[in-house]
């Protein structure tokens, strides 16, 4: 058995499930100037679908030194293992400086060693480390660096936002109309579904790299089941802008190893501009408020079965994508995917007055919950007429 494989098993052992082990993951390092593509021969998540928020280790082959280990630190693991000729190095990986050697540990010895550390490296015990530990002490752990999401984090919301600026800029080329504006919105939505599909290798976005880029609307609006949302008119975005911003969208950095909340706050806060606050009354709270007021809530005080959700004058529904990913964290891992997403569209929902709003929310929902179809409930509700909120 070769030293990957053992490593593989290793990490089976202490729960990480078949569809969390990934070989020859590739990534974008968003924490250099160009994004440039990295990869490990395996990464392991503490849950799927994969991305820096649930990565817990990373193991890289052939000649390394810290500084090239450095450069996969974008892969958002807090430990990389080296395998060299003889041996296996544990590196720590954290915001700052290089990763650090900890430990060699002779090959076969490599069971032994996931058998010593199985209570601190489990899923469970990492993922909870990574999303709770910032405001629970009970849940940190010594090799988990809890500034390296937040410099990840930060690096991605400045290059995504660069990103879908230059693509909406494109779609609104020669637009100065809000009926149109708002096509332009959908339709950019729409695209960056696309483009995640792709980069996360989804079945169903196979051969969308090279459709024409009306194929690849058309499969957005059939896998999301968006039929009940208004559609970007065909005349309303001319077809040239169309094609020119998904290829620049398309020919972008990976997204595979973004988060879908993430890109779900990237979403929501680039298209809430002072324009469109101006034009449609749609508002946007930052990130770092929703985290906050989520973090402070603490819903791990409860079970996630007692739990409800509901946010009037929603906006563009951040409160709602960061209540999403909180009660996630919570639920089980023997869930299937289908479950966890019944289980959320059940518990969360929200209203808005503005039509508008609703669907941003709506939309920004969907791709917090990637790969899950709709099913939110977010409803055009004037809040202040009366008996409106009586149940």
């Amino acid at each position: 058995m070769t030293a990957l494989a053992r490593i593989e098993a290793g990490l089976r052992t202490i729960g990480y499930q078949a569809e969390s082990l990934i070989l020859d993951y590739s990534f974008a390092d968003v924490l250099s100037d160009a994004g440039e593509e990295q990869s490990v021969a395996l990464a392991a998540f503490t849950q799927a679908p994969e991305s820096y928020r649930s990565a817990a280790f990373g193991v890289i082959t052939g000649s390394y030194d810290a500084d090239a280990l450095g450069r996969h630190r974008a892969l958002g693991a807090p430990i990389l293992l080296s395998i060299g000729r003889d041996e296996v190095g544990v590196w720590r990986v954290g915001a700052e400086g290089k990763p650090r050697l900890t430990e060699r540990v002779p090959l076969d010895q490599i069971d032994a060693l996931f058998a010593r550390n199985a209570s601190a490296w489990n899923p469970r015990a990492v993922h909870r480390a990574k999303s709770l530990g910032q405001n629970h002490a009970a849940y940190q752990l010594d090799f988990v660096d809890l500034g390296l999401m937040p410099a990840i984090e930060h690096q991605i919301e400045v290059k995504l936002d660069r990103l879908l600026s230059d693509v909406i800029a494109k779609l609104l080329t020669g637009i100065d109309d809000p009926y149109r504006e708002e096509a332009v919105f959908r339709t950019a939505f729409r695209l960056l579904a696309a483009k995640i599909l792709i980069d996360r290798r989804h079945p169903d976005a196979a051969f969308w790299s090279d459709a024409p880029v009306s194929k690849v609307l058309a499969g957005i609006e059939a896998y999301y089941h968006l039929d009940h949302l208004p559609r970007p008119a065909a005349e309303a975005v001319p077809g040239a802008s169309v094609a020119t911003a998904w290829g620049m969208l398309r020919d972008a950095i990976n997204f595979r190893n973004i988060s879908s909340d993430s890109l779900a706050y990237v979403y929501e806060n680039t298209l809430v501009t002072a324009d469109t606050r101006k034009r449609f009354g749609t508002h946007s709270t930052p990130r770092q408020v929703a985290e906050y007021v989520m973090g402070r809530i603490d819903l791990g005080r409860f079970a996630p079965e007692d739990i409800t959700i509901y946010e009037p004058f929603a906006g563009a529904g951040m409160f709602l994508v960061a209540a999403l990913r909180h009660l996630r964290d919570l639920l089980p891992e023997t869930l299937t995917r289908q479950e966890r997403h019944d289980f959320l569209v059940e518990r969360i929902s929200g209203a808005e007055l503005d039509s508008f709003a609703c669907e941003v929310a709506t939309l920004s929902l969907i791709l917090a919950d990637y790969p899950n179809a709709n099913g939110w409930k977010i409803t055009p509700t004037d809040l202040f007429e009366k008996d409106v909120l009586s149940l």
